[in-house]
């Protein structure tokens, strides 16, 4: 299964966030023009700068792409155990498996461009997923859980 979303225009994100108020368009075209200078992504550049909060830039984002959002409090930790699943290959991929939704393992990226890891993710555990977007410090929990071997995910529900 393979899991697409919206594609990431900084030039739009960046006016979408000032529509809202959460930034000063002048700001925004200086943070354009730093990310396309530095080579970084537009929302790690509003977040270096400190222009933007992350939970409203990633909440923002995730209306952006057309992707829920999902808070840390969402997280299922133990789903990184139950699937085996290497928590630095997962930090390094900026993904984070949430919760088992009625279709779906909802696996969550603070990368806009993560479609096709969780993609990957999927085929490797052999489960349908499903995107969603959350914070770069949601991710950073999984620098407290511990790597176990992978349990039978048999008969795993919603």
């Amino acid at each position: 299964m393979n899991v697409t979303f919206g594609t990431l225009q900084p030039e739009v994100f960046v006016n979408e966030l000032s529509q809202l108020g959460l930034l000063e368009v002048a700001e925004g075209r200086r943070a354009l023009q730093a990310s396309a200078t530095t080579g970084t992504s537009i929302e790690k550049t509003l977040l270096e700068i400190g222009l933007i909060a992350e939970e409203p830039l990633f909440q923002s984002l995730a209306t952006h792409l057309g992707l829920p959002f999902v808070g840390a409090s969402e997280v299922d930790l133990d789903l990184v155990t139950k699937f085996g699943m290497d928590r630095e290959f997962l930090l390094r991929v900026d993904c984070i498996p949430v919760r088992w939704s009625a279709e779906a393992l909802v696996i969550a990226t603070c990368d806009p461009r993560g479609a096709d890891v969780i993609s990957g993710m999927g085929q490797y555990l052999r489960q349908p997923v499903q995107a969603a977007i959350t914070l770069p410090s949601t991710v950073k929990l999984l620098q407290g859980t511990e790597n176990d071997a992978p349990q039978d995910t048999d008969g795993v529900s919603s």
